[in-house]
Protein backbone atom coordinates (compact mmCIF):
# COMPACT_ATOMS: atom_id res chain seq x y z
CA UNK A 1 0.00 0.00 0.00
CA UNK A 2 1.26 3.67 -0.71
CA UNK A 3 -0.63 5.75 2.40
CA UNK A 4 1.45 3.22 5.18
CA UNK A 5 4.87 3.71 3.01
CA UNK A 6 4.14 7.62 2.39
CA UNK A 7 3.81 7.89 6.59
CA UNK A 8 7.00 6.66 7.22
CA UNK A 9 9.10 9.17 4.97
CA UNK A 10 11.23 11.65 7.35
CA UNK A 11 14.03 13.80 6.20
CA UNK A 12 17.68 11.91 6.80
CA UNK A 13 19.51 13.98 8.42
CA UNK A 14 16.76 15.30 11.08
CA UNK A 15 13.49 13.23 11.07
CA UNK A 16 11.53 16.32 13.79
CA UNK A 17 12.17 18.78 10.66
CA UNK A 18 11.01 16.46 8.22
CA UNK A 19 7.02 16.39 6.99
CA UNK A 20 4.70 15.89 9.78
CA UNK A 21 1.81 13.34 7.97
CA UNK A 22 -0.98 13.62 10.03
CA UNK A 23 -3.12 10.38 11.03
CA UNK A 24 -7.01 11.67 11.83
CA UNK A 25 -9.09 11.40 9.37
CA UNK A 26 -9.88 14.84 9.68
CA UNK A 27 -6.66 16.19 9.31
CA UNK A 28 -6.02 13.66 5.83
CA UNK A 29 -9.34 14.60 4.39
CA UNK A 30 -7.64 18.57 4.87
CA UNK A 31 -4.86 17.81 3.24
CA UNK A 32 -6.54 16.36 0.11
CA UNK A 33 -7.92 19.35 -0.24
CA UNK A 34 -5.35 21.72 0.01
CA UNK A 35 -3.25 19.63 -2.15
CA UNK A 36 -6.01 19.89 -5.04
CA UNK A 37 -6.40 24.10 -5.29
CA UNK A 38 -3.59 26.42 -5.95
CA UNK A 39 -3.37 27.09 -1.71
CA UNK A 40 -0.55 29.56 -2.18
CA UNK A 41 -2.72 32.88 -2.69
CA UNK A 42 -4.08 35.01 0.24
CA UNK A 43 -7.68 33.98 -0.77
CA UNK A 44 -7.49 30.22 -0.83
CA UNK A 45 -5.51 30.67 2.82
CA UNK A 46 -8.47 32.12 4.25
CA UNK A 47 -10.68 29.90 2.27
CA UNK A 48 -8.42 27.25 3.90
CA UNK A 49 -8.90 28.99 7.02
CA UNK A 50 -12.50 28.91 7.16
CA UNK A 51 -12.46 25.39 6.08
CA UNK A 52 -13.88 22.85 9.13
CA UNK A 53 -13.71 19.11 8.77
CA UNK A 54 -14.75 17.06 11.08
CA UNK A 55 -15.03 13.03 12.13
CA UNK A 56 -18.17 12.18 12.41
CA UNK A 57 -21.38 14.52 12.64
CA UNK A 58 -20.88 17.36 14.45
CA UNK A 59 -22.24 18.56 17.44
CA UNK A 60 -25.13 20.80 15.96
CA UNK A 61 -26.41 18.36 13.61
CA UNK A 62 -26.26 15.16 15.45
CA UNK A 63 -30.14 15.61 16.80
CA UNK A 64 -31.19 15.86 13.11
CA UNK A 65 -32.90 13.72 11.84
CA UNK A 66 -30.72 11.60 9.00
CA UNK A 67 -31.79 10.54 5.51
CA UNK A 68 -30.88 8.16 3.06
CA UNK A 69 -30.81 9.31 -0.30
CA UNK A 70 -30.47 6.08 -3.05
CA UNK A 71 -29.13 7.18 -5.69
CA UNK A 72 -26.36 8.44 -3.61
CA UNK A 73 -25.50 4.87 -1.98
CA UNK A 74 -22.15 3.54 -3.05
CA UNK A 75 -22.93 0.37 -2.97
CA UNK A 76 -25.39 0.24 -5.41
CA UNK A 77 -23.46 2.74 -7.88
CA UNK A 78 -20.59 0.84 -8.07
CA UNK A 79 -20.58 -2.30 -9.85
CA UNK A 80 -20.02 -5.75 -8.36
CA UNK A 81 -16.35 -6.53 -8.94
CA UNK A 82 -15.19 -3.14 -7.23
CA UNK A 83 -13.29 -3.05 -4.10
CA UNK A 84 -13.91 -1.17 -1.50
CA UNK A 85 -11.65 0.25 0.62
CA UNK A 86 -12.74 1.47 4.24
CA UNK A 87 -11.16 4.45 6.57
CA UNK A 88 -11.82 2.72 9.43
CA UNK A 89 -9.63 -0.90 8.01
CA UNK A 90 -6.71 1.44 7.66
CA UNK A 91 -6.63 3.78 10.66
CA UNK A 92 -7.16 1.14 13.33
CA UNK A 93 -5.97 3.64 15.65
CA UNK A 94 -9.24 5.60 15.24
CA UNK A 95 -11.37 2.89 14.21
CA UNK A 96 -13.33 3.02 17.30
CA UNK A 97 -14.07 6.82 17.70
CA UNK A 98 -15.24 6.76 13.86
CA UNK A 99 -17.53 4.17 14.90
CA UNK A 100 -18.81 6.20 17.91
CA UNK A 101 -19.39 8.94 16.15
CA UNK A 102 -21.15 7.63 12.97
CA UNK A 103 -23.30 6.08 15.26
Amino acid sequence: MKYPHFLRKRMNTKPSHGPIHFRAPSKILWRTIRWMIPHKTKRVEATLARLKVYEGVPPPYDKIKRMVIPDALMVLRLQADTNIVCWADFLQKWARTIMTLSR
